[in-house]
């Protein structure tokens, strides 16, 4: 059986990665490492260290690269799916903090889409909803 471990993506700087991550999805920081550039080179072909931070909950962890300037591709399709617990309260949360909320239907029904600070695209679902 295979299960998921973590999720890996990249933030332009640590100040958004903890408004996103912590204060709006509410994962906790759990810890910060560095990944030296020789092995930042064999993996990812980046010639400087990368910073990293890890927030999570009881279900996932999520690595967050501190890379100032990252662009990410067009068209921007990759994507990760959340489920919150109530989706209106969510989405009230999203606006205050001024993310636009980004609304699509396909069948008749609603999907629901949103931007980290850098432009990383998430998926919301509701529990119990598909």
């Amino acid at each position: 059986m295979i299960s998921l471990n973590h999720i890996g993506i990249m933030s332009k700087n640590k100040k958004d990665a903890i408004n996103f991550y912590n204060k709006i999805l509410g994962f906790k920081i759990l810890y910060e490492f560095q990944i030296p550039e020789k092995l930042s080179y064999e993996i990812f072909k980046i010639q400087h260290n990368l910073n990293v931070m890890v927030f999570g909950n009881s279900l996932v962890n999520v690595e967050i690269f501190i890379f100032p300037g990252f662009k990410l591709p067009e068209p921007n399709i990759p994507h990760i799916c959340i489920t919150v617990e109530d989706l209106e309260i969510f989405l009230k949360i999203v606006k205050k903090n001024n993310i636009e909320i980004i609304i699509g239907e396909s069948e008749g029904r609603k999907k629901y889409f949103i931007k980290d600070f850098s432009g990383n695209l998430f998926e919301i679902k509701s529990e119990g909803k598909g």
